[in-house]
């Protein structure tokens, strides 16, 4: 594998947990991830991170998603998306 940096910004907008919960887990996961491809393939570098980030951010999305709904079964709301006319 060639040598590869890695520069990131992790804001927090999902909360302080999520940017420290990314900062110590997504380059790992990069690094990873590129142990399996030819790093020399601009095309396979972006195929990886692209389903790198969709992954992360599924996994994100499901424990949001796990913890809103005692909140939201308290609140007495449906957990159902309502379609945007």
């Amino acid at each position: 594998m060639k040598d590869i940096s890695l520069f990131a910004v992790y804001d927090g907008h999902g909360g302080h947990e999520v940017a420290e919960w990314t900062g110590e887990h997504l380059p790992k996961t990069i690094v990873e991830k590129f142990k399996d491809i030819n790093t020399d393939d601009v095309e396979q570098i972006k195929e990886a991170l692209s389903s790198i980030f969709y992954a992360h951010g599924k996994f994100l999305e499901d424990i949001e998603n796990d913890l809103d709904r005692p909140r939201m079964a308290r609140n007495g709301q449906d957990r159902q998306r309502q379609p945007i006319a």
